[in-house]
């Protein structure tokens, strides 16, 4: 039995601060701020910093699913001085070149794929997903170098921002809004 509800409760915790260790982790990569010009015009979007490292850089966090169950995660994004990301979870993922908001490669059978365009260059991905069991599962988001690259030499620079990172159940992406009104219990 597949359960399909949409929820607006975002259920990462910690989602605006990416910095914040844990609920993140962040390999080859810092978050050196979090109070950058978001699309709603608020000071909260986050810098992914990519070190000078040959290897992947990423931030992830590892969130419970529950076996039938459709998730729904999403992330607003806009490229610094990488235009490729890739948005991953439990297997599964979407490439997005955020110069133009093309879906490049996906990976894995997702149930919708949506990219939205908003002002200023910034984009809300977002893709839905299916658990196949109960588990902890990582979601990450990738800096790209290229569509299905995510392993490239570091060059020590500002990458991307991301804002409102978001995983709520169902289909599709919650309002950004009633996303951050019920945000999950912080601890």
């Amino acid at each position: 039995m597949i359960q399909a509800v949409n929820s607006p409760k975002n259920m990462i915790p910690w989602s605006m601060e990416p910095n914040r260790v844990p609920p993140w982790t962040l390999d080859q990569i810092t978050v050196p701020s979090i109070n950058n010009a978001s699309p709603d015009g608020s000071l909260s979007a986050s810098i992914l910093h990519e070190d000078a490292n040959a290897g992947t850089h990423f931030l992830y966090c590892v969130q419970p699913v529950s076996c039938g169950r459709v998730y729904c995660l999403s992330v607003v994004a806009k490229a610094i001085n990488r235009t490729w990301m890739n948005l991953y979870f439990d297997g599964f993922g979407v490439f997005v070149n955020l110069a133009t908001g093309a879906i490049g490669t996906v990976v894995g059978a997702s149930l919708n794929r949506i990219v939205t365009a908003l002002p200023n260059s910034w984009y809300r991905i977002s893709y839905a997903y299916l658990s196949p069991t109960n588990a902890n599962v990582y979601v990450r988001c990738y800096i790209g170098e290229a569509d299905n690259d995510v392993t490239f030499n570091g060059l020590n620079q500002d990458s991307l921002y991301i804002w409102k990172p978001c995983i709520n159940d169902g289909y599709y992406p919650e309002d950004l809004e009633k996303i951050y009104t019920n945000e999950v219990a912080k601890s």
